[in-house]
């Protein structure tokens, strides 16, 4: 068997790794605000060409507008023409004889060497089902590798990133027993993928939505009660009052993330789902759009409709700590946790597909995954020894 490297050697860009750019353009204001605030502005721009994801191995990314399982920076270099398959449907999956059959030598021993390196120059050694199965499907043979299956490339060269983004920031630090931090990021993230399996045959790339959330809001703060000793009121109080008003804080953090885009199939959809979208039933979108497509439909559907995004999300953390003087070496501090301290339900994306009858367009699970996980309120304390 030749090697995947030699059967590529004669493909354009395929030589050695494509260079990598990255274009990036930032800026940035900031203010001094009355009551010790600072406001921070800061506008963000990146155009990347060649892209590749941050992983180790490459090849990941969003699954909105992307072939080959959600992995838009592959790309499959032994594939079919595609056109066969919507032209002459189950044929290309009919059995053939094979016309490798019995034409090679199936392993190094029948090829009489003891291994095969870059200057071999004999028969291939096809030691795969090619080499030794008599019946072979039509599709295999019309891939422009037979001897091989899927080779998919990593990295593939042409993609492109694009980030546009606006963050906003107001911190005050602690003084007067307060701090505060909030921010705020709008992102509009875009990058090429195959937009089916024709344009990755015919390596077109489409620039599509990342389908993030556009929008991110955090607030933090600490508080320190203005209660007991060395604070504004009851500061020469008495020891037992002390210990039971003073030394009280707390903190809060805030944030909230706008809903993420759902991505659709581009096959089968025979309407907007954005629109007549039922007024009762708990749906997010028309689910009467979604029908199962007959065999070999050629996609023509956009992967998303703007605009049409999932939940929101938003959790709100609080903590109330106190400290106690046991004398002037030793404190005692008492902490209560709460997560999701209002106890809300946030819903995960709709279900979407034909295939889920009844459910549909609704959404059945509360959130969970990289974009926010929403669990009933949780709590915890601790009681902490400082010498």
């Amino acid at each position: 068997m030749i090697s995947p490297a030699r059967q590529l050697a004669g493909q354009p860009n395929l030589k050695k790794p494509t260079a990598l750019r990255n274009d990036r353009f930032n800026f940035n204001v900031q203010r001094e605000l009355p009551a010790n605030f600072r406001l921070d502005v800061t506008e963000f721009i990146m155009f990347e060409h060649n892209a590749q994801d941050g992983s180790m191995w490459g090849g990941y990314g969003s699954g909105i507008g992307a072939v080959a399982g959600g992995a838009p920076f592959q790309q499959n270099l032994n594939l079919m023409n595609p056109m066969y398959n919507y032209t002459y449907k189950g044929l290309m999956s009919e059995n053939v004889p094979n016309p490798f059959y019995g034409q090679f030598p199936t392993s190094l021993a029948a090829a009489g060497v003891s291994s095969v390196g870059p200057g071999y120059t004999g028969l291939p050694i096809m030691p795969g089902s090619l080499g030794t199965s008599s019946q072979v499907s039509l599709s295999q043979l019309l891939r422009p590798y037979p001897q091989f299956g899927d080779m998919w490339l990593w990295g593939t060269p042409g993609n492109r990133d694009h980030y546009y983004g606006t963050a906003i920031s107001v911190t005050r630090p602690f003084a007067h027993g307060w701090t505060f931090l909030g921010t705020y990021n709008y992102s509009l993230q875009n990058h090429t993928a195959f937009y089916d399996d024709i344009d990755q045959y015919n390596r077109h790339f489409t620039m599509w939505d990342r389908g993030l959330p556009r929008h991110n809001l955090r607030f933090s703060g600490t508080y320190q009660l203005p209660f007991g000793k060395g604070r504004t009121y009851f500061s020469t109080a008495p020891k037992w009052v002390d210990e039971v008003i003073g030394g009280w804080s707390t903190s809060q953090i805030f944030y909230f993330m706008s809903g993420d885009l759902l991505g659709f199939p581009e096959s089968g959809m025979v309407c907007d789902p954005r629109q007549n979208k039922p007024s009762s039933g708990g749906y997010w979108f028309n689910p009467n759009c979604l029908v199962t497509p007959p065999s070999y439909t050629i996609p023509t559907a956009p992967p998303y409709y703007e605009g049409l995004r999932g939940p929101r999300f938003w959790q709100l953390d609080s903590t109330a700590s106190k400290v106690f003087n046991i004398n002037e070496r030793f404190n005692l501090e008492f902490r209560l946790e709460l997560y999701n301290t209002p106890n809300s339900f946030i819903p995960a994306d709709p279900q979407i597909g034909s295939s889920y009858g009844s459910s549909d367009g609704k959404s059945l699970y509360e959130a969970a995954g990289t974009n926010g996980a929403n669990y009933g309120r949780e709590l915890q304390g601790s009681l902490r020894l400082h010498f």
